[in-house]
Formats: C-alpha cells, structure tokens, sequence
C-alpha cells in the first residue's frame, strides 16, 4: 500500500513538474515571439547570422572531409577554425546526410512559406545554390585532380592540394560575407559578370527584378 501510494505520489508531483515547466516554455515563447514582432529587424538578422555561419561551419568540414585536415594555411589566418572543427556538434550536423536533412526542412519552413519575408528567401536559395557549387568544384577536384595525381606523386598531391583548398577557401569565405553583409543591410544580391547567373537565376525564381550593377553603384 505504501508503495503504491509513493508511485501515485511521485506520479502527480513529475506530471505537476512537468505541467509547470510547459507553462514557463509557453511564456518564454511568447515574449520572445512578441518581441521580435515589434523588432523584425533584428530576428531577420539573427536568422542571416545562422545562416551564413552554418554555411562557412559547411565549407570548413567539406574541405576537411577531402584534405584529410583544415590546411595550415586557413588555420594561421583564422585559428577559430581548428577550434570550430573539433566541437562534436558541427561534427554531427555538417555530415553530407544531415546537412541535406537540414536544408530540407528549412526549405520546406522557409521557402514554402509565407510568413517569411523575401529577403530571407532570396538568400536562403543563394545559399543552397553556392553550396551545391562549392560541393561540385570539391567533388570534381577529389575525382579528376586529387586521386590521379595521388597515385603516382602522393607529396606532390598533397603540396598541390593545400593552395588550391586556401584559395578556394578565400574566395567561398569571401562570397559568404559579402552576402552576409548584403543581407543584414537588407539588400538582395548580385554577382558581377559572368557570375551574375547564380544571382539572376535566384531573381528568376522569386520573380525579382534583375539588379542593375552599374545603377546600384
């Protein structure tokens, strides 16, 4: 009997626990939510921030993944990097799997949707694309360079290797700021030629009107 009447007792006391601390969640989110309401602004920023940093935590393990390591290079220029690269979490959420997963679902909350606005969508979209890009350039290194040169001259495969992955690292990580700062200053994006096809193409889709460089300047 008293057994039953503890199990009964602590039952009621996890369900109240629990009743409490979803109603303590609910007004947290909804603080939170009436907060960004009346600062939209700064929660589109937010979102750009995670965003792009996701994206540059991408490019880091995709050069990883083939090198075999974050060259030097990049390492003595931004020594964050190695520290980023070590932390478990962006381990398991820059896998090829799950950061397929990743912009799946936020394709389908974002792009689908009408609750956000435009200029997140329009760099959402640019980001995939540049992503796809950086994934193709890498792939294509690893199949037509890396392997056939690795083969017969396996130092010289490696010293090639490491200019190719720190320029290519600068001029994605450039983009990637570049971007960044079009976005937090609310403007959508448009690469010069004869990369003004990627941003034109995202233009197209949302049905934008090209930007003119030249005007813009």
């Amino acid at each position: 009997m008293k057994k039953n009447f503890f199990t009964k007792y602590n039952a009621i006391k996890a369900s109240q626990i629990w009743s409490n601390l979803r109603m303590q969640i609910a007004k947290f989110y909804k603080k939170v939510k009436k907060f960004f309401k009346k600062h939209p602004v700064l929660m589109e920023n937010l979102q750009f921030c995670l965003m792009y940093s996701y994206a540059i935590i991408i490019l880091v393990f995709a050069i990883r993944n083939v090198y075999g390591a974050i060259p030097e290079s990049i390492t003595k220029i931004m020594p964050i990097i190695n520290k980023i690269a070590q932390l478990p979490l962006f381990e398991f959420l820059a896998t090829p799997e799950k950061t397929f997963l990743i912009y799946l679902i936020s394709s389908e909350l974002v792009l689908n949707r009408d609750y956000a606005s435009l200029l997140i969508k329009f760099h959402m979209l640019l980001i995939l694309i540049l992503e796809m890009l950086q994934n193709l350039i890498i792939s294509f290194w690893d199949l037509l360079v890396h392997r056939e040169f690795e083969v017969a001259h396996d130092d010289f495969a490696l010293t090639l290797a490491e200019p190719f992955f720190f320029i290519f690292f600068c001029i994605i990580f450039s983009t990637y700021v570049y971007c960044f700062i079009k976005a937090i200053c609310g403007k959508y994006v448009s690469f010069y030629k004869p990369f003004e096809i990627i941003t034109d193409s995202v233009a197209y889709f949302f049905e934008l009107k090209r930007v003119d460089k030249k005007k813009e300047e």
